[in-house]
């Protein structure tokens, strides 16, 4: 990242929204064990941040992987995915602001996709969230998974916090996709 990206307190903000790298990998390890990845994935992302799911396929597959595209609504994140992925394959113009737009939802079939949707409407520390709020990002989060509907990607991590508010409306979500056995666990970077 440069300055022209982030200033010192953007980037780590942004690194502090961000699902834990070595959480992910041993999400992608066990998945590569498993027979679903194998070297040579493609991968796509939706609220994509600055992709920390991709870092993670980076330090377990190496070179060995593409970045196909991305959905991040943030304009700086957007730049730093483009800067920072590009080298896998990831096109500027395959990066959309809208992950439950038809840009995301229609995006080239991957092998692993990943939802990193925003914790903030129900995360405890925000002292100001409100069901509202909370409604509105899970009907958005619905709406992204239309291009699991459509593409059926080999796998998809799904990652928030683990808040009522966020896990009982995805869950139900999740089981209204067929042909995926789903594992739920609360993760923890330590």
């Amino acid at each position: 990242l440069t300055d022209e990206t982030f200033t010192a307190i953007q980037a780590v903000a942004a690194l502090g929204e961000a699902v834990h790298v070595g959480v992910v990998r041993r999400l992608v390890r066990r998945l590569l064990e498993a027979g679903v990845l194998a070297r040579g994935a493609t991968y796509g992302s939706a609220y994509s941040g600055v992709d920390l799911v991709a870092a993670a396929l980076e330090a377990e597959l190496g070179a060995d992987w593409s970045h196909v595209f991305a959905a991040e609504a943030d304009e700086r994140k957007r730049l730093a995915l483009g800067r920072a992925w590009g080298g896998r394959g990831l096109r500027w113009e395959a990066i959309a602001e809208a992950a439950e737009g038809p840009q995301a939802t229609t995006a080239p079939a991957v092998d692993l996709w990943s939802l990193t949707a925003s914790c903030k409407p129900h995360s405890a520390r925000n002292h100001s969230r409100c069901s509202k709020e909370q409604w509105a990002s899970v009907a958005e989060v619905h709406r992204s998974l239309d291009y699991a509907r459509l593409r059926r990607p080999r796998a998809i991590i799904v990652e928030n916090v683990a808040m009522p508010s966020v896990v009982e409306p995805l869950t139900t979500v999740l089981e209204f996709l067929p042909g995926y056995r789903w594992e739920r666990a609360v993760l923890d970077p330590r």
